[in-house]
């Protein structure tokens, strides 16, 4: 009896084996993803990958694209086929497509990210994927452009900050003022504050995001508009200038300046500056949540319109 037993686990075990072995060469599934590039599970966007599949071949002449964490990349589509090695070739590329995918990868950006690819049908369900062996390391912000960024951004800090204090960057025009014996330099600019908050904030997020996706694409109308608004903004003021030059009021007070002016009952100045905040955390917000500019809607844009001509309006009787 031991005999027969003994001879039935081995059989049972053989079985198992040649069943496995069977499974794994006729069952669809990703086994493997690696990167073009240099061979490992740590990939950027913008990079190759290679996706091995078993039986690769009943995909054939079908439209594949690639998934990620079971999300369809619609146009991420193979850029060449290896059916010898049952190997498929992927850009992992950033488009208006896979915009949403996107935002959901790369939003709240950390160094990397744990992912698991797979491929699949267009506008059907992915694949299995072998949950260690499909699994990659998507690096979001560990290339040399970020930290090249951060060094920009940096260095663009030092200079606006020098250029505030040391010169008359986010003043009004005109020479410095003599009061009561004592220089002083002109009053505060709200709107060159302005112009300068949404310059930095739209230049540091454009390079920010090109340094992690490599997109340059990804500025929204929307953007360009609302920095029209301000710079029109700081154009009219400054067209119009001060009504008294000689002995224009000033504070050296950077926030009393750019919210009361030269008075202290300046109610369309306060309106411009709470609005300006609010779209301005808006902005850093969806940076940060999606990693891609907002696109404000035309209603927002004309509510910043009218309070910028609420400003111009009032700032010809101060």
């Amino acid at each position: 009896m031991k005999i027969i037993y003994t001879a039935l686990a081995l059989f049972t075990a053989f079985a198992s084996v040649a069943y496995a072995a069977t499974e794994d060469t006729t069952i669809l599934k990703v086994k493997s993803v690696k990167s073009y590039e240099n061979g490992t599970n740590e990939i950027s966007p913008n990079q190759r990958i290679v996706v091995a599949v078993n039986h690769l071949d009943s995909l054939k002449g079908k439209p594949i694209v690639l998934f990620i964490d079971g999300m369809q990349l619609i146009d991420c589509m193979p850029l060449s086929t290896n059916m010898a090695k049952q190997e498929l070739v992927f850009l992992l590329r950033r488009t208006d497509s896979t915009e949403n995918v996107w935002k959901i990868l790369l939003g709240r950006p950390t160094l990397s990210k744990s992912v698991i690819v797979s491929i699949g049908i267009k506008n059907s369900s992915p694949i299995p994927s072998d949950p260690a062996e499909g699994r990659i390391v998507l690096d979001i912000l560990k290339s040399y452009l970020f930290w090249v960024f951060v060094a920009f951004f940096l260095g663009f800090l030092v200079v606006i900050i020098f250029l505030i204090t040391k010169t008359s960057l986010l003043r009004d025009d005109g020479p410095e003022l003599n009061v009561n014996g004592v220089i002083k330099k002109r009053m505060f600019s709200l709107a060159r504050t302005q112009m300068l908050l949404w310059t930095i904030l739209v230049v540091g997020s454009f390079v920010l995001i090109w340094s992690v996706t490599g997109e340059m694409n990804t500025i929204p109308g929307s953007i360009l508009i609302l920095m029209g608004i301000s710079i029109a903004t700081a154009l009219c003021a400054r067209s119009i200038g001060d009504p008294q030059p000689n002995d224009a009021p000033t504070t050296g007070n950077f926030m009393k300046d750019i919210m009361t002016g030269s008075s202290d009952n300046e109610l369309h100045r306060l309106q411009i500056v709470i609005w300006t905040i609010v779209l301005a955390i808006i902005f850093i917000n969806s940076v940060y949540e999606n990693l891609a500019m907002p696109d404000f809607n035309g209603t927002l844009l004309t509510l910043m319109g009218i309070s910028s001509g609420t400003y111009i309006g009032f700032k010809l009787k101060e």
